[in-house]
């Protein structure tokens, strides 16, 4: 009778994580979703950035000045830098949300090495 009892606690436990495995977490769905607010938020950012260069060339070019080519060489250098400065921020965010996605699977590999020593010690006390 004790071991038919702690064979159903150890089923009623290996089935409980299983299926939370088996379904997402929100944890990490939360930070997928922010991955993708970064993705979004850096191609606005590059997508503005060209926007506003754009205006401006065509207003350059259109005035007859012996300075057109360094001016036009300025504005496609400072697009180029708020470009790069748009990927570094984005880089930045999505570094915090990895170092928080290792620190979640470190936690939840935690959580299944500490459910599969409860299930041992439970199986070793049952056997006695």
């Amino acid at each position: 009778m004790k071991g038919l009892a702690l064979a159903a606690i150890m089923i009623a436990g290996c089935a409980t994580t299983s299926a939370t495995a088996s379904r997402s977490d929100p944890r990490f769905d939360l930070l997928e979703q922010q991955s993708w607010k970064i993705e979004e938020g850096e191609n606005q950012c590059i997508n503005e950035k060209i926007r506003q260069s754009d205006k401006q060339l065509p207003q350059i070019a259109g005035t007859p000045d012996s300075f057109n080519a360094l001016d036009i060489q300025r504005v496609t250098d400072e697009r180029d830098q708020a470009i790069h400065q748009c990927q570094a921020s984005a880089d930045r965010q999505r570094e915090a949300i990895s170092s928080r996605e290792r620190a979640e699977y470190q936690e939840r590999a935690q959580e299944e090495r500490d459910h599969s020593d409860l299930i041992m010690i439970l199986t070793a006390s049952g056997s006695r």
